[in-house]
């Protein structure tokens, strides 16, 4: 791997992991370094010459990964897809919407297939997708949207799932496991990096 500092045991697992081709739900708390395992994953698919997608969900988060993804990929072509903004679709790197991603793939091979925002998106060469903060797929209103993405995608696409905040892990790594009868691996954390202190603010003082 590309790292010149020392990795958490949480990270090297699932770097080798992905090295051998599983795919990989990280559950770890926010600050821990969990986004590392998604950047490795974009590393690992560029040293093979294919193409990532990493998926989040929402607009905001997008722009930020584009942003960061540029710098730390400056030799790669780096896109973005948005409701907002369309942007190299064809790049090495594509960071979009779940919501698009799901699109894209409910729409191929069919007749619409070239028409509307997802008609300049791909599937081709695509080694990976990464989804960040997949613990959306618990909200009531848009989860079924990362269960379907999920369910669409080919299994010899790899996928890396990156969540603080998932309630039982557990249920989805066995449900993909099973899905795509390949390889998953949970790699979950307890401790917090970052602390959090809570307090109180009484009025009186």
């Amino acid at each position: 791997h590309p790292y010149t500092f020392p990795l958490d045991a949480f990270q090297e697992h699932a770097l080798c992991a992905i090295a051998e081709g599983a795919n990989v739900l990280v559950c770890a708390k926010t600050g821990s370094g969990k986004t590392l395992v998604g950047e490795y994953q974009i590393y690992h698919s560029m040293q093979q010459k294919k193409r990532v997608f990493y998926t989040t969900p929402i607009k905001s988060l997008s722009n930020q990964k584009f942003h960061d993804l540029k710098t730390l990929f400056p030799d790669q072509t780096v896109g973005i897809m948005t409701g907002d903004i369309k942007f190299c679709p064809h790049a090495d790197i594509v960071v979009l919407t779940t919501e698009i991603l799901r699109n894209l793939l409910y729409k191929k091979g069919t007749a619409t297939e070239h028409l509307g925002l997802t008609a300049s998106l791909s599937m081709e060469n695509v080694d990976a997708v990464i989804f960040d903060e997949c613990h959306y797929m618990n909200d009531r209103d848009r989860g079924k949207v990362w269960e379907e993405t999920m369910i669409l995608l080919p299994p010899s696409v790899n996928m890396v799932m990156l969540s603080a905040t998932l309630d039982h892990p557990e249920y989805l790594a066995n449900w993909l496991g099973e899905l795509k009868q390949k390889p998953i691996h949970l790699i979950e954390t307890h401790y917090r990096i970052v602390p959090l202190t809570h307090y109180l603010l009484d009025e009186n003082y």
